[in-house]
């Protein structure tokens, strides 16, 4: 089953926890027709853009950051604070799809980042989350799949701003 992706921040108490220079974090969230959805909560700035990294893992030199996983990209309005979700596969005429989804490896790991504007302050990313592509196809409705294969249901995820995952919070 193809899982879906998402971006959270929630809006209550939003970024108490989390760092100022941020914008967000991204999970994976499957859909019960086996499609791919990013899910974007937005605490602060705004997001316009999402990219994949495909990685081998077993291969120390291959950190390039390449975006082979796919990448989508506003056509207008960015996404500010709420929560939004980007279908993967068809994402609709507001997003222009860069490089198409590729997240069907199970022996990949796949690296999600978010990248917008935070006031006057310039370009800022989401934190990044790593996926391995077995976790990935593993994935069923229902849970989102967060940083380092950590299974949350979406609530628990939408909550991310004011409610983190503790083992997951910045050192």
């Amino acid at each position: 089953m193809l899982p879906a992706l998402a971006l959270a921040f929630s809006i209550p108490g939003c970024g108490a926890d989390y760092p100022a220079e941020l914008l967000g974090s991204i999970a994976l969230q499957a859909n019960e027709d086996g499609s791919f959805t990013a899910v974007v909560v937005v605490c602060r700035g705004q997001v316009d853009e999402i990219e994949v990294s495909k990685i081998d893992p077993t291969d120390p030199d291959d950190r390039t950051r390449s975006t082979d996983g796919g990448t989508w990209q506003r056509r207008d309005e960015r996404l500010s604070r709420g929560v939004h979700e980007l279908p993967l596969g068809d994402p609709g005429p507001e997003w222009v799809v860069r490089t198409p989804p590729n997240l069907d490896d199970p022996t990949k790991l796949y690296v999600f980042r978010g990248s917008g504007q935070l006031e006057d302050k310039g370009t800022r990313v989401t934190r990044q989350t790593a996926l391995t592509g077995e976790a990935i196809a593993r994935l069923q409705p229902g849970h989102v799949l967060f940083n380092d294969d950590q299974l949350l249901t979406r609530e628990e995820f939408d909550n991310y701003c004011s409610s983190p995952p503790r083992p997951l919070l910045p050192q």
